[in-house]
């Protein structure tokens, strides 16, 4: 019995540790889009740099972010989602560019609304590459997607 309830706590202790550790990484992320748009691009280098440093984990945080048109304000979200889809295309970037790819792919298959997945499709055409086809390609038979993929 002395056992169980000290593995329950040790349990909940975890949990809670994790749970404080993930509060904490979004708060940084939150200060981080909360920087731009930025009108020194040393600036916005430096917030995407610290972004891709938390990759591919920040970025599927900022695509849960996301909402649909009209359903509530994520500018800031899709402005730091298409700085990075830039940024991550910028010459001898290709390690970081195949990383942010891959998160947004990894993301096509949650239960984001339609419009949403629309905008990483679009993301994807910046910073996509033939690796990423064959995630892209299913979206081709799509109404609502095909145009972006």
């Amino acid at each position: 019995m002395m056992r169980r309830l000290l593995f329950v706590r040790l349990a909940v202790a975890i949990l809670w540790l994790a749970g404080v550790a993930l509060g904490a990484e979004a708060d940084a992320l939150q200060a981080l889009i909360a920087k731009l748009p930025a009108d020194d691009p040393a600036v916005a280098h430096g917030v995407f740099q610290e972004i891709m440093k938390g990759a591919p984990a920040s970025v599927a945080e900022l695509t849960r972010r996301l909402v649909e048109p009209g359903k509530g304000d994520d500018v800031k979200v899709r402005f730091a989602l298409h700085g990075l889809a830039i940024y991550t295309s910028r010459p001898g970037a290709e390690a970081e560019r195949k990383v942010y790819a891959q998160a947004l792919c990894g993301q096509l298959d949650s239960a984001l609304p339609s419009a949403v997945k629309g905008f990483l499709l679009m993301q994807l055409q910046l910073a996509g590459g033939p690796e990423n086809a064959p995630a892209i390609a299913r979206f081709l038979l799509d109404k609502d997607l095909c145009e972006y993929a």
